[in-house]
Parts: structure tokens; C-alpha cells; sequence
């Protein structure tokens, strides 16, 4: 489990195993507020580079 920053909090082992992890309140409340940029590698995006991911689908004829 990781928080809004990324930072690692809890890990589950391979198996089924339930996490129990406190938050801090703090960062929680920052990014809901807005003041934590918790998104910088969007900024890096290059849409322009997609190509065919971004252009519309044909919808399929019906039978």
C-alpha cells in the first residue's frame, strides 16, 4: 500500500494477507487541498506520440 506521494506504507507478502495501515492525515488532507502535486509525471506526458491510441474506433458492423 502506498500514500497519496507514493511512499511505500505497507507491503503484502505473495500470499492472501489483509493490511492494516494508518494514513497519515496530513498529506491526505494536502492532497485533497491540492497543495501536494501527487500527479508530476503528467506533466512529462507527450499525447501527440499516442498515435493510433488516440484516434476513434470504427465501431464494429452488427451481424
Amino acid at each position: 500500500m502506498v500514500d497519496p506521494s507514493g511512499e511505500l506504507l505497507a507491503d503484502a507478502a505473495e500470499r492472501a494477507e489483509m493490511l492494516v495501515v494508518e494514513l497519515r492525515s496530513r498529506i491526505v488532507d494536502e492532497v485533497r487541498a491540492g497543495r501536494l502535486d501527487t500527479h508530476a509525471c503528467l506533466a512529462d506526458r507527450r499525447p501527440e506520440l499516442y498515435g493510433a491510441l488516440t484516434e476513434p474506433r470504427e465501431k464494429p458492423a452488427r451481424r
